[in-house]
């Protein structure tokens, strides 16, 4: 009675597989493709430095008839110079944000046709060729944190490299940048893998239910293989393991012996997408319930009280600026002036006097500020060096070095804190920390022993996604076969 249900149990597995597998196949064999493509080629897009090179520097002339905010307008500030106009950027939310000019106080609605023209000629270095008014996000912008910027100008630019350039019409500023290649690259590479297909990536909610259905099915048909590969696997008349494999055709040979090296791999690469896409779900690993990194920078509200001829009047350098900030941390007004670098201000605060001065932060003021936050029960060192889990990153900055904040919670919570500005820049938890495992050393191989050998690391993903490349095409030629067979 028990081998009948096994002989049952083995059909159905059997099955459960041969469907699965021939139906995924080609989802696999993009995956792997593409993935290989993203080693190399990320998502194209306008470099945050370039945006940012682009803006006209600002000169003692410019603060002549410049007026300061008024009170009742909110938010975090930026002054700045569009081309010979001085404006201030009010941001509400991620993306979203109202452009006045700095002279008139004026709120500037719309942006021009040529106002677009004029920077994207700026941004790309070369004449427009043709513009058309999009007024919907597109493949190359599928994020929705973007539609508060709609309508774009879409700007064709007459080079070899066939690139296009996005403007807003609400903000005057460049907020894509694609040509020829990157976009073929991200066609292949980005969009496939990561199901960045606008119809889908507009709708969240509905990507991640698609992401997480299909990478369950594909974890069945893996699994199942996995298991049915152990039960396939060659024996004697006295049922030792004699062999790897019973096959002797060649495709279901390969298939079983590369099942056996590349499958496990391939789970936890569908595992690890899974997580990146959806997170670590609380019921695994539960997160901090109020982010401390919110709670640390909610001050954020404040706008200009003082005029900004005073602050330019007390830089100690006024060459190269580009953009003045004001900000809000740890419960103090602040000045960021920017000058060559995007990432790191100098940072100022003002004194009784009203007078600036450089935020120079000592561990008893900030441990201090942390206690009223988050009470007595807290911890503070200097984080000297990134490491696994602080680590260094392209667009968003993380200092070195760094205050550590542990708040000593049953989450093991830390903070860390710029000591140059005040201002909270990540944290860490137990979910964040397992997100680190779960999903980026999964999927890409960043092991702490794999850190700093990053050429061995890459060599090791491209052999895992050949190998899984070739497990895959074995798939879909037995697929076909199978579908050939049930057809006559």
């Amino acid at each position: 009675m028990v081998a009948k249900h096994m002989s049952l149990f083995r059909k159905i597995l059997l099955q459960i597989h041969k469907i699965t597998g021939s139906f995924l196949s080609l989802l696999f064999v993009m995956w792997c493709v593409s993935g290989i493509v993203l080693i190399y080629v990320g998502f194209p897009h306008a470099s945050r430095q370039q945006r940012f090179e682009h803006l006209d520097y600002i000169r003692s002339a410019d603060f002549s008839k410049i007026q300061p905010l008024p009170a009742a307008i909110t938010g975090k500030v930026e002054l700045e110079k569009y081309p010979n106009t001085m404006v201030y950027r009010v941001y509400k939310g991620k993306k979203a944000q109202k452009v006045y000019n700095a002279q008139t106080l004026e709120a500037i609605s719309v942006f021009n046709r040529n106002d677009a023209i004029k920077m994207a000629e700026s941004f790309a270095n070369s004449s427009v060729q043709k513009v058309d008014s999009m007024v919907e996000l597109d493949s190359w912008i599928p994020w929705r944190y973007y539609e508060p910027l709609l309508p774009f100008y879409k700007c064709y630019m007459n080079d070899e490299a066939r690139t296009v350039v996005y403007v807003s019409s609400v903000s005057g500023l460049v907020v894509q940048k694609t040509d020829q290649i990157s976009r073929w690259m991200g066609r292949i590479g980005a969009i496939p893998h990561w199901i960045y297909f606008k119809q889908l990536h507009t709708k969240a909610q509905l990507r991640k239910q698609v992401v997480v259905w299909l990478g369950i099915l594909s974890l069945i048909a893996c699994i199942s293989g996995l298991w049915f590969g152990i039960y396939r696997l060659k024996r004697n008349d006295k049922q030792v393991i004699s062999g790897i494999t019973v096959y002797k055709k060649w495709w279901y040979k390969w298939h079983h012996i590369s099942g056996f090296v590349f499958g496990i791999v391939m789970s936890t690469f569908i595992l690890s997408g899974i997580f990146y896409t959806t997170g670590v779900p609380d019921w695994m690993v539960e997160n901090t319930p109020k982010s401390p990194l919110r709670e640390w920078n909610k001050g954020i509200k404040s706008a200009p009280r003082i005029a900004p001829h005073i602050i330019w009047n007390q830089l100690r350098n006024q060459d190269g600026v580009r953009k003045i900030a004001w900000a809000s941390y740890m419960n103090t007004n602040v000045v960021e002036v920017y000058y060559q670098d995007y990432k790191n201000p100098i940072v100022y605060r003002f004194n009784d006097k009203e007078l600036l001065e450089p935020i120079q932060l000592g561990k008893d003021e900030v441990m201090n500020y942390a206690k009223s936050l988050f009470g007595s029960e807290i911890s503070l060192s200097v984080q000297n060096d990134y490491d696994y889990y602080y680590e260094a990153q392209g667009m968003f900055h993380r200092p070195i070095p760094a205050f550590k904040i542990e708040l000593n919670n049953l989450y093991n919570t830390c903070l860390f804190v710029n000591p140059n500005s005040g201002k909270a820049v990540y944290y860490l938890d137990n979910n964040k920390r397992s997100r680190r495992w779960l999903a980026k050393a999964l999927h890409k191989f960043d092991f702490p022993v794999l850190k700093s050998q990053n050429k061995l690391r890459i060599s090791l993903l491209i052999l895992a996604l050949l190998g899984g490349l070739f497990l895959s095409i074995s798939s879909v030629v037995l697929g076909v076969k199978w579908f050939k067979r049930v057809i006559k």
